[in-house]
């Protein structure tokens, strides 16, 4: 009955996970997809309803203090032709979402083929 320390199969079980680098390895492959995956679903979003993201950021505006709305560039919420800058702003972030992904995807095939 030994205890994890001490070299039970527990406790090799979890030094050889960690000694391998599969944790080391992977968690930035999920995380760099997770960002890609959420980032894809914002801009599909922003691409979809500019409208509302544009209703959304001009009520914010309005509530702001007079030393907020006197930023240069603040007032930019307000132009008619926001949403559209929303909508061509977002299929940038689509484009960069989805190289994450392919990225992600491209080093985890990388990294899974060269070891064994």
């Amino acid at each position: 009955m030994g205890s994890i320390g001490s070299g039970s199969i527990i406790g090799s079980r979890r030094t050889g996970v960690r000694k391998s680098g599969v944790i080391d390895r992977l968690l930035p492959i999920v995380l760099t997809f997770v960002v890609g995956i959420a980032l894809a679903v914002f801009c599909t979003l922003c691409v979809a309803r500019p409208d509302r993201f544009a209703d959304y950021a001009r009520r914010r505006y309005l509530r702001s203090s007079k030393l907020v709305q006197k930023w240069p560039f603040s007032n930019i919420v307000m132009k008619s032709w926001y949403p559209t800058y929303l909508r061509i702003i977002a299929l940038f972030g689509l484009a960069m979402a989805l190289g994450f992904i392919v990225i992600s995807v491209f080093i985890g095939f990388l990294s899974g083929s060269g070891s064994k």
